[in-house]
């Protein structure tokens, strides 16, 4: 099926109002998919600017207009992720209160039912982080994670030797019907205590043993199936809204907003490898100092995991030292017998490997 991305006529009395100069919309040889990153070309589009999506049929009850996350704005266009949207849609602009139809376009025809990844029988018993550092020994740094389960297959047990560290500290997991207790051995004997209802989390704190009062707390939201807010503080005071889109089983952007001057957007990519090991490895991949996906998503208590793992990210935001910056992640997968054994990420120019082994 040929996918058309039309713009509308000028003759509709709509596209007269269009504050939109030189409009281009791309075309597309097959149906789009949700998750595509799209680019619509013109002058005009602001921070304002929405993209919407609606079904070209009748209204009925319960279909309504559906949001795409805007990823870019500059002078000559917007790019936006499209959203979890099936068959034919209306392309509007919202801004300011108006709206505007911009053209239509094509999707897949959704699928008859949304079904999970199938999770590969064996379980990782060790991960190898390594990474260029001028201060390591051979110019190499490492750290090493070494897993247990119990006999449900969760994490009984992580223990972490970190480089340069002779002696490993050691996390133990207690679980019961409302709760995960994570108790840390060594390292800064910290106790997480993530709050479960219906098998997700839903409030998550940290602390520390005496004297230290400090302490981490956050609240959990879901939409649906997928996560897509934690919200609390960090180290007692300072204020954190981490919010996660998942669109079509994928997780497209993650943002995280500590103030209006400390903040950053990961826009994911995806190619076709898919997320289906036991562990769920979003809770592994460290993607930059202070920005990453939580090691929450390690435990599998944040409701359904992204279906594949990402080939791309875009990472953009503002730090309150050096104010705006933008660079890319990319992502490589070496894999033997459907299993990754290793993954290697290469992050504004520095370059981390993560070894993968299984249990035999």
């Amino acid at each position: 099926m040929l996918a058309l991305f039309v713009a509308c006529s000028d003759d509709d009395d709509k596209d007269n109002e269009l504050p939109i100069k030189g409009l281009e919309i791309p075309k597309f040889e097959n149906p789009v998919k949700p998750g595509e990153s799209i680019t619509i070309k013109g002058e005009g589009f602001t921070k304002a600017s929405e993209i919407w999506f609606r079904r070209i049929i009748s209204k009925v009850a319960g279909d309504e207009d559906v949001k795409a996350v805007v990823t870019e704005v500059n002078s000559t266009g917007i790019t936006f992720t499209a959203p979890e949207v099936y068959g034919n849609q209306s392309v509007l602009l919202k801004e300011n209160g108006k709206e505007y139809e911009l053209g239509k376009m094509t999707f897949e025809e959704q699928p008859e039912e949304s079904g999970d990844v199938e999770i590969l029988p064996k379980k990782i018993v060790k991960i190898i982080e390594s990474w260029e550092d001028e201060d390591a020994l051979n110019g190499i740094g490492k750290n090493i994670y070494e897993f247990s389960y119990d006999d449900k297959g969760r994490i009984a047990s992580l223990k972490v030797t970190e480089d340069g560290e002779e002696e490993p500290w050691r996390s133990i997991y207690t679980y019961s019907f409302n709760q995960l207790v994570i108790e840390e051995i060594g390292g800064d004997n910290q106790t997480e205590t993530y709050t479960l209802e219906n098998g997700k989390a839903t409030h998550y704190k940290k602390t520390y043993p005496a004297p230290l009062s400090e302490f981490d707390e956050f609240d959990f939201k879901y939409e649906g199936d997928y996560l897509s807010q934690m919200k609390g503080v960090s180290e007692s005071e300072y204020p954190i809204t981490e919010n996660f889109v998942f669109t079509g089983g994928k997780l497209i952007q993650h943002k995280w907003i500590d103030d209006e001057l400390n903040n950053a957007t990961l826009n994911f990519t995806y190619g076709q490898q898919l997320n289906n090991l036991n562990l769920d490895l979003f809770g592994i991949m460290v993607l930059s100092d202070g920005v990453y996906i939580e090691d929450l998503f390690l435990h599998g208590i944040t409701g359904k995991r992204s279906m594949y793992l990402p080939k791309t990210i875009t990472v953009s935001g503002i730090d309150d030292d050096e104010g705006e910056y933008k660079y890319p992640v990319s992502f490589e997968y070496e894999v033997k017998d459907n299993y990754i054994t290793k993954i290697i990420i290469e992050e504004d120019g520095e370059k981390c490997e993560y070894e993968i082994y299984y249990e035999d």
